[in-house]
């Protein structure tokens, strides 16, 4: 394949202008940076997030969750090469520490970013099979910022990492693949590498891990796994998929042993109390199950059961409130309606507890509050 790198003019640019190439949407690529009137590239020998931080915001995006990618994944820059620090709260790119690279930055080195936007298709940790022979086997790879990018086996990656992934993804402990690239050559960035589980986590980054996106890794090294499907379903049984943690999902219903979504039109927590209840978590209440519309757990596939649906809260299953046509056509799969269950536990937050995410120091940052053992945002509607 043959491509051209056209030179911007000197005089095209003002300093601390930023724009990514080579990303394909405006949200990653290659950074470009302009100073003394002219653009260049940055050497990600040293790229932080705390940089990358900086560099999304200029762009308009959010600081929290900015990813640094070291290594030239979107293609090379062009013009000088400077080295750059930021700590994560200067307004601008030339508030940073910077210089003109003196010393040899290569070609494979020149940095790119990873911004989160507005309205990711996918939500942080959740992960899919692909190429395979059925959906429970295939090459694995994780969402972050939007983006679904590869996971790196190496030499970590074996039956413990297998079956984490088969867990979070609702099916049965399988294997680790370790035949090189047996499901294709994925494509985009590594984003997690050096995957460490004990076997018994319910989500791939409740591993150890390396930085995300922080390490270049061969496509022939890319992380697969064997999964096995479980028994078909028993009519009326629910499950959650797509959480990042056991209590929480899109909920799927089993009707003539095929899984289905359920439309949110309609859909609260009293509904979600009964499925909380179905699914064995104790002492349930609809003051403590919280319904999640709006297919926050990613879309689901097949047929949307029930519309519409109304329970009473006493109900031992979902299949026994009433709903409306399974075959409404004013529901798609983004309206896959979902539950968060209470849990308690050791290791769970405390309801209410509060805390400051991704500043630069323990007084500020992102608010997260705890709910039902999982940390979630706070909107800024009305925020002052």
């Amino acid at each position: 394949d043959v491509g051209v790198v056209c030179q911007v003019p000197d005089h095209s640019c003002r300093n601390g202008e930023v724009h990514l190439i080579g990303g394909g949407t405006k949200n990653k690529g290659t950074v470009q940076v302009c100073f003394n009137q002219q653009y260049g590239t940055i050497c990600g020998e040293r790229l932080s997030n705390s940089t990358a931080s900086v560099i999304c915001a200029s762009l308009g995006y959010s600081r929290a969750g900015a990813i640094a990618i070291p290594h030239t994944i979107y293609g090379i820059g062009i013009g000088p090469v400077h080295n750059m620090s930021c700590n994560g709260t200067e307004r601008n790119i030339t508030q940073c520490l910077h210089s003109t690279t003196t010393s040899s930055c290569p070609q494979s080195s020149h940095a790119a970013v990873l911004c989160k936007p507005t309205n990711p298709a996918c939500r942080d940790g959740q992960i899919r099979l692909v190429n395979g022979t059925s959906r429970a086997v295939g090459r694995v790879e994780v969402c972050f910022n939007g983006e679904w990018g590869r996971v790196c086996g190496g030499g970590s990656w074996d039956n413990r990492e297998a079956n984490v992934v088969c867990r979070q993804l609702g099916f049965m402990p399988g294997n680790a693949t370790t035949q090189p690239a047996r499901y294709g050559k994925g494509s985009g960035v590594s984003l997690l590498d050096q995957v460490v589980c004990h076997g018994n986590e319910t989500s791939l980054l409740s591993c150890t891990h390396a930085q995300v996106g922080s390490r270049e890794c061969t496509y022939q090294q890319d992380a697969s796994a064997t999964c096995i499907e479980p028994a078909p379903c028993v009519n009326g049984s629910v499950h959650l998929q797509g959480g990042r943690v056991q209590n929480e999902g899109r909920v799927e219903m089993c009707i003539g042993g095929q899984w289905g979504t359920i439309c949110d039109h309609g859909w609260n927590s009293t509904a979600a109390e009964v499925v909380c209840r179905q699914l064995g978590f104790p002492n349930i209440t609809a003051a403590l199950a919280i319904a999640i519309p709006h297919a926050s757990y990613g879309v689901g596939t097949g047929r949307i059961w029930f519309d519409q649906v109304r329970c009473h809260g006493d109900e031992p299953s979902l299949l026994q409130c009433t709903h409306s046509s399974t075959l409404s056509r004013t529901c798609s799969h983004s309206n896959d309606a979902g539950v968060l269950c209470p849990v308690t536990g050791q290791h769970c937050c405390v309801n209410g507890d509060v805390r400051l995410a991704n500043g630069t120091s323990s007084n500020e940052g992102r608010v997260e509050v705890c709910y039902n053992c999982v940390w979630g945002t706070v909107c800024d509607s009305g925020w002052n």
